[in-house]
């Protein structure tokens, strides 16, 4: 066997998923992260992702992070720390989606969070909240490119979710990215 065909083996032998992925704000990759996302990626051309975060998800990230103070009771009961917790963890995931199917933040079309009004939170408060968030992945990583305006926008809903059953999710993204 050639060298040439050993490198390539060694190659395919890794797992892609986890490779070169930051673990941006100390968020490690977890099997169930999986379950809060759903993405369709056609060919290396177009991505579409949904990041669904419930209650029960905000509860496993609050517990990684070993914070007992960020116990989620109910959607209205969350804090402005709590929301910035949040936002590194979808962001984290979306830039994983993102570098695994070899696009990048400059191929994002379109980013819309979906807030609940039962949050019960000023839509200012959240913007800045995400809009820090943002402006810290863009500091850790060279890759991601922020200009003056957000790129995303907060949609306020009366419920959000995967289906029309289950609408309590606090936080839903979806992103739409293309590539020419």
């Amino acid at each position: 066997m050639s060298m040439e065909g050993s490198e390539t083996e060694s190659e395919t032998v890794q797992d892609p998923c986890c490779m070169n992925i930051p673990n941006y704000w100390g968020f490690q990759h977890a099997d169930w992260h999986d379950s809060c996302l759903q993405k369709c990626v056609i060919g290396e051309k177009i991505c579409a992702v949904f990041l669904s975060i419930t209650g029960e998800v905000a509860a496993r990230i609050f517990s990684e992070a070993q914070d007992a103070n960020h116990k989620v009771d109910h959607l209205t009961s969350l804090t402005e720390g709590q929301i910035e917790r949040l936002s590194q963890f979808c962001l984290y995931l979306l830039s994983k989606v993102i570098m695994e199917n070899k696009f990048s933040w400059g191929d994002v079309m379109n980013l819309r969070l979906y807030i609940p009004t039962t949050l019960d939170m000023p839509m200012e408060p959240l913007s800045a909240i995400f809009t820090s968030a943002f402006n810290q992945l863009a500091e850790v990583d060279q890759r991601v490119k922020i200009d003056r305006e957000p790129i995303f926008n907060l949609v306020p809903v009366l419920g959000a979710g995967k289906s029309a059953a289950s609408m309590n999710d606090i936080i839903t993204f979806e992103l739409f990215a293309q590539r020419s």
